[in-house]
Formats: C-alpha cells, sequence, structure tokens
C-alpha cells in the first residue's frame, strides 16, 4: 500500500494528520497525491506586504506622538489622516504633535 505522507508513514489514510496547512497529502489505492494551493504568493509580494506594514505605522506616527505626550491630539489625529498624504500636512501634523504641552500650575 502506498505511504500517505513522509512525515509520519502512515499507510492507506485519507488525510494525514501532521501534513502542513498548505500541503495535504491522499493515499488513492496505490498512488499518492499531493494538494497545495494554486495561488503561492511570491517572494516580493511578502517584501512588499511588510513594507506597506511599516510606512502604515508611520504614516500615522504624529498622532501615536501625540497622545503619548498628552498633547491635544484629536486635531493632529484629522489633520493627519485627512492631510497626511500630502507630506506638508504629514509635517504639519507631526509639528503639531511635538509642541510644548499645556502647563498648570497648582498651589502645594
Amino acid at each position: 500500500m502506498g505511504v500517505c505522507c513522509t512525515f509520519c508513514g502512515a499507510r492507506k489514510v485519507l488525510l494525514c494528520a501532521q501534513s502542513t496547512p498548505s500541503c495535504i497529502h491522499y493515499t488513492v489505492g496505490m498512488s499518492q497525491m499531493r494538494v497545495e494551493p494554486a495561488d503561492r504568493s511570491w517572494t516580493v509580494t511578502k517584501i512588499v506586504s511588510i513594507v506597506v506594514a511599516i510606512l502604515t505605522a508611520g504614516y500615522m506616527l504624529p498622532w501615536r506622538l501625540a497622545a503619548v505626550r498628552d498633547v491635544r491630539h484629536w486635531g493632529v489625529f484629522w489633520i493627519n489622516l485627512l492631510l497626511g498624504w500630502t507630506i506638508i500636512g504629514w509635517i504639519v501634523a507631526l509639528v503639531m504633535s511635538l509642541r510644548a504641552q499645556r502647563q498648570i500650575v497648582t498651589r502645594v
């Protein structure tokens, strides 16, 4: 009889329990079949997806800085969201997020 998988060596099974999600092994009679995904992502696609994720995180950087620094951050959020795609809008949002924090003087 055919061997299902090189991982476990099981015989006469419909589906190997240890096969990877991207590759399923079947045994039909004496022949062995391997089912793979039709569309494999390329390395370039994977690299581009990582770069896009990093750039997306960088796009909202001014708002994150404003929120962490306790500066009025909702104005920075809207400027960054609506005008951040222009370089000037992103720089304006960054400058707004780096402005001085409001100080309150209290008596001790």
